[in-house]
């Protein structure tokens, strides 16, 4: 796999990348995005694409409802998050009363498996200025248990494959290599779904 070529279809890029993305994601992240530019009245109507779902729009609107200063931020800080804009979305995180709302922003991406129900839901709570309940959003860093089922099988295969690598690596460097790589990723996915399973000792 290449791996330079992974992301290259994420909304980030701008609509130039809609016709290449095979998973249909970044078509309806780039409607959320038209939506809420619209919103923010940053995409004159002139300027929006005939692809646009204009019904999407609508219910955006009603989601968010009247404007005030708090609620442009918290849009604006999710429209950085979903393009990838991180140097917005550095200055717009301000903390404090709306930490919580905040929070579920930063957890947002159209790569997410819940998306675009956990983006329809947190533009709810941005209209009524309130966090999405956590046990309802399911956002960045969040799993299912379909997930976790499969990250747990993944995770004992991973093992298994560094049984034998470490075992070819003692005399081969390039196998240490590749040994030290699948225990990283081990590891992320242990504490990202709270596996109580250990990863393999590379030490010994």
């Amino acid at each position: 796999m290449d791996t330079t070529k992974i992301g290259i279809n994420h909304i980030q890029y701008g609509e130039n990348v809609l016709n290449k993305d095979t998973t249909g994601k970044s078509f309806i992240g780039q409607q959320y995005v038209w939506a809420i530019k619209e919103w923010l009245n940053e995409n004159p109507s002139n300027e929006i694409s005939d692809n646009y779902d204009k019904k999407l729009g609508q219910q955006v609107h009603k989601w968010l409802g009247d404007k005030n200063p708090d609620k442009i931020r918290l849009v604006r800080l999710l429209l950085a998050r979903l393009i990838w804009d991180w140097k917005s979305y550095e200055k717009l995180q301000h903390g404090g009363e709306l930490k919580d709302i905040e929070l579920q922003a930063c957890r947002m991406d159209i790569c997410h498996y819940a998306f675009p129900k956990n983006l329809d839901l947190l533009l709810q709570g941005i209209g009524q200025m309130k966090p999405v309940k956590e046990k309802e959003f399911e956002g960045c860093g969040s799993y299912d248990n379909n997930i976790k089922a499969y990250l747990e099988k993944e995770f004992v295969d991973l093992n298994g494959m560094l049984k034998s690598l470490i075992i070819i690596g003692k005399s081969d460097k390039n196998e240490l290599i590749k040994a030290w790589l699948i225990a990283c990723l081990a590891k992320t996915i242990k504490e990202d779904v709270n596996l109580s399973e250990s990863i393999i000792d590379l030490v010994n």
